[in-house]
């Protein structure tokens, strides 16, 4: 006992006080959860579901110049196994040097399903023959570029056709493959090299 006793009455009531806040408190936080969880839900995968996985990019792509171009998702990648009710295992590339243990957490989407009509999506409501002959076409006008010309002329061997050259090149870039770098990088840093002759 306190040799004061305003003391003593002083330390009961703010006792008292702590333990009226510790529970308003606590309703507080019981509230905000019971708000919170109205509209969150986990996703539940099965086996072998395709699934976007979000990875932080220092771990995946190195050597990129600038990780603020890089897509936010990667996959689609299918799921091994389920380890726990919001745990997985990612079927993940080889020459990912991170963990293939993903966990759905509730503030950060790791994971995120892949949409069924991602094709009707990219494609804003077009066909399925028009986007494909779309796709098709915007793929040719990528590995077969327009021949450069510089000062009105091509900068080549006399003898050689542009687009032979550029079909040369492709075959001879493809063969260069390393890991975490894209094969576009590859070409655009060759291809100035192939126009010197």
């Amino acid at each position: 006992m306190s040799k004061s006793s305003r003391a003593t009455s002083f330390s009961k009531e703010w006792k008292q006080n702590l333990e009226i806040v510790w529970s308003y408190l606590v309703k507080t936080q019981n509230r905000m959860k019971r708000h919170a969880d109205q509209n969150r839900g986990f996703d539940e995968y099965q086996v072998g579901d395709k699934v976007m996985v979000k990875i932080p990019k220092r771990y995946l792509f190195a050597g990129v110049y600038d990780p603020r171009l890089l897509q936010k998702y990667i996959g689609p990648l299918s799921i091994e196994r389920r380890i726990g009710k919001v745990v997985y295992r990612v079927d993940t590339p080889a020459w990912w040097k991170i963990h293939h243990v993903f966990h759905r957490s509730e503030n950060a989407n790791n994971l995120l399903p892949l949409d069924p009509d991602i094709e009707r999506t990219l494609h804003r409501g077009r066909s399925e023959s028009e986007a494909r002959t779309r796709i098709k076409r915007e793929l040719d006008n990528i590995v077969q570029p327009q021949p450069i010309k510089m000062a009105g002329q091509y900068v080549g061997l006399s003898h050689e056709d542009p687009q032979r050259h550029i079909q040369n090149f492709l075959e001879f870039a493809d063969t260069y493959n390393y890991p975490n770098v894209f094969k576009d990088y590859i070409r655009m840093t060759l291809f100035l090299f192939s126009l010197l002759g």
